[in-house]
């Protein structure tokens, strides 16, 4: 089932993330997990690049 992928990401968020961003970037991170959970469906390429571009800023929080 597709909604595996976006649902496991979901958990990897909450689990890992949350401490390193901003509140506000962490809610529009969970925020568009959830709509794309509850229609059933994949991220549009705008918004997977949204995603994207707000986890990379994760990953360069960690490293630093």
């Amino acid at each position: 089932m597709k909604n595996n992928k976006i649902k496991d990401l979901y958990s990897k968020i909450f689990l890992y993330v949350r401490g390193v961003m901003e509140q506000k970037e962490f809610h529009l991170m969970v925020d568009m997990l959830k709509t794309a959970i509850k229609q059933e469906r994949e991220f549009t390429k705008d918004e997977l690049k949204k995603f994207d571009d707000l986890f990379e800023k994760i990953i360069d929080v960690k490293v630093t």
